[in-house]
């Protein structure tokens, strides 16, 4: 099972971006939002169950890191939104109700 990190400064998004040659997991998750909530829970049984590194991006309270990654991703950014990303490159992205512990699952046996 993999610890979930707290991406809070731009230091912590620098290291995350920087991690070479495994894939990232990244969620963007608002904790004003249901639809967030419930993708919040995808997330994290699908964290549980294996070893990818698993990072998250708290948008109401940093809102600053979490623009900040959209513009380095060049994503628009949404809420909630999960990235799978590899050498700083987002190679799948996703959002709202999409945001399941199958999908991630999914995605990832397909990179």
């Amino acid at each position: 099972m993999s610890d979930i990190i707290k991406i809070e400064t731009e230091v912590d998004l620098e290291s995350l971006l920087n991690v070479k040659g495994e894939l990232t997991l990244v969620l963007k998750h608002s904790t004003r939002c249901p639809i967030s909530s419930a993708a919040l829970t995808e997330f994290k049984n699908f964290v549980t169950s294996s070893d990818v590194i698993a990072a998250i991006i708290l948008v109401v309270e940093n809102r600053n890191i979490s623009n900040l990654l959209a513009e380095k991703l060049t994503v628009r950014h949404e809420s909630p939104q999960l990235f799978i990303i590899k050498d700083g490159i987002p190679l799948w992205h996703v959002s709202h109700g999409a945001i399941t512990k199958k999908e991630i699952a999914s995605a990832i046996s397909r990179l």
